[in-house]
């Protein structure tokens, strides 16, 4: 049996990250445009622990040995790019100081669309609750 949004459990709260400022350093060349991949991000901190996720449910902590990495795409207003032409790294403390955008919890984050999203979210709820 799958589950839908509607029965996933609630009150994993995250802070989203904002990009913008980091978006805004990416050269750009005429009407060229520049998006997070996996965008949005969120940020919580659980168990003296930090980490990031995407709306795929895919996330990673985030230490200063091993920064968050945000591929950077650039492309015209009308197309889409499909390869990161760029990269941003993000220490904890980068990561906090872009942790300025909407709370937003866990199951509104994680978009739905079959199975592997509905593991992934019930993996990272297991992680930011301490499994319960």
């Amino acid at each position: 049996m799958s589950r839908n949004r509607t029965e996933r459990a609630r009150g994993v709260t995250l802070r989203t990250l904002d990009l913008t400022a980091m978006l805004a350093g990416v050269p750009l060349t005429g009407d060229e445009r520049a998006d997070a991949g996996h965008a949005p991000f969120a940020v919580a901190e659980h168990g003296g622990r930090m980490y990031v996720v995407c709306h795929e449910g895919v996330g990673w902590e985030v230490t200063d040995d091993d920064p968050l990495v945000i591929d950077i795409y650039v492309a015209p207003p009308s197309h889409i790019a499909i390869v990161p032409k760029y990269q941003a790294t993000l220490t904890p403390a980068e990561v906090r100081e872009a942790a300025t955008g909407p709370d937003t919890d866990l199951a509104d984050l994680v978009r739905t669309f079959g199975s592997r999203l509905e593991s992934n979210f019930w993996m990272w709820h297991r992680t930011l609750t301490g499994g319960q």
